[in-house]
């Protein structure tokens, strides 16, 4: 995916919908495209979340029927560990992945971004549930 087509699909993305032109394209130089082969484990159970994560392509599987096209977000913030495992599916998954530290920048220059995407998680976070 080309930084223009990152720039292209955040701007219709909530909650970076939210974002001017120019911090839309910070954020989207700081992700970085990751495929994953059918089957994959894109996030084991029991670990925390390394990065957050956005399905461009593909679909994740679990033990939950649906899963949020954004993965990672409560796991970044407080280091809760994924409650479940994540695979890509027989197609495999493309996706967008943000590290930890570009996170926490993003969250400090940009905090509509962070309450967006912290009502995403609320919204359907099993694989986030760990321990609690």
């Amino acid at each position: 995916m080309s930084p223009l087509d990152t720039l292209v699909l955040l701007g219709g993305l909530a909650p970076f919908d939210r974002l001017g032109h120019e911090e839309r394209l910070i954020v989207a130089s700081a992700m970085k495209e990751r495929h994953y082969a059918p089957g994959a484990v894109v996030q084991s159970a029991g670990e925390p979340w390394p990065h957050l994560l956005i399905l461009t392509a593909g679909r994740w599987t679990s033990e939950v029927e649906t899963l949020p096209r954004v993965l990672g977000v409560r796991s970044l913030m407080d280091g809760r560990a994924a409650g479940i495992e994540v695979k890509a599916g027989a197609d495999g998954v493309v996706c967008l992945m943000l590290e930890k530290g570009h996170f926490f920048t993003i969250a400090n220059e940009c905090p509509a971004v962070l309450l967006g995407l912290l009502s995403l998680a609320d919204t359907d976070d099993d694989t986030e549930k760990g321990s609690r």
